[in-house]
């Protein structure tokens, strides 16, 4: 066979590259695939073959263009996918790849122009990379598909969180309600989540790295010195970096040395949050 080949449209947008990106991470066959570009408007149908996709260009079953005005071609290749038996996902990969599919098709169809910030937004982002990358649409794929695997991570995380999250134990502190999580992924996602659902701060144990923290949501009143100053008693040679918010009390990190870990059980760190 033929060396595998992935056509799109010069410039490629962000729902191209994200049917690209489906394509190689989980169709093994689709791995190794070179990426090629063609004009938008040729006006010429293109067939597929066994060793060449088109996507998002030429009219075939992954150009949403031919009339498909619910679809993306990131859609129109995760549908596809899904039928598969090459295509081998996870419970948790397949949800995060549904939530993903769903934001490209809504930036696709123009429903998060309104989003706050939009320069900082993927879909924005995407619009002015033909004019910094010298590399031209090749590096925009490229770009794309690195952002992707990080957003495809983050989702993942969350949606572990999700099954984590059923273990959870709640807790009431004199600044608001407190919800201690023991999870293997990072604190970022549980702080994420923790907030959105109306808790003030979070006690979390990483299943994965032994890392322990308190952390509070920024617009409150928490002060945690008393909890600073009573762990530091308790545990003298674990590394415990107070924040200077006087919100956060952290014990382990990616940036830290993490030669001295707490040893503290999930519940004595919430009897700090009352001190």
């Amino acid at each position: 066979m033929a060396n595998p080949q992935l056509v799109t449209h010069h410039n490629p947008h962000l729902d191209d590259v994200a049917a690209i990106w489906i394509l190689k991470r989980f169709l093994p066959k689709w791995k190794n695939a070179r990426t090629s570009f063609i004009h938008a408007d040729t006006g010429t149908k293109q067939k597929d073959t066994a060793s060449r996709l088109y996507i998002g260009v030429g009219q075939g079953q992954f150009d949403e263009h031919k009339g498909d005005k619910e679809d993306s071609a990131t859609t129109l290749v995760w549908k596809y996918c899904k039928k598969q038996k090459a295509c081998k996902v996870s419970t948790v990969q397949r949800r995060a790849l549904e939530e993903l599919t769903d934001y490209v098709n809504d930036e696709d169809h123009g429903l998060l122009f309104e989003q706050k910030n939009r320069e900082f937004m993927i879909g924005s982002v995407f619009s002015y990379l033909p004019e910094v990358t010298e590399k031209g649409s090749k590096g925009t794929v490229d770009f794309g598909l690195l952002y992707l695997d990080a957003v495809f991570a983050g989702l993942v995380q969350k949606h572990i969180l999700m099954n984590d999250w059923k273990r959870r134990k709640e807790f009431k502190t004199r600044w608001g309600k407190g919800v201690a999580v023991t999870t293997r992924v990072s604190s970022q996602v549980v702080a994420r989540v923790a907030y959105s659902k109306g808790y003030t701060l979070f006690v979390y144990r990483n299943t994965k790295s032994k890392y322990t923290s308190i952390k509070a949501k920024n617009t409150s009143r928490v002060n945690l010195t008393k909890a600073y100053k009573a762990v530091k008693e308790l545990e003298p040679k674990a590394e415990w970096y107070f924040h200077h918010s006087k919100k956060m009390l952290i014990c382990g990190s990616d940036v830290a040395a993490n030669m001295y870990l707490s040893k503290l059980k999930v519940k004595d760190v919430i009897a700090l949050t009352k001190l």
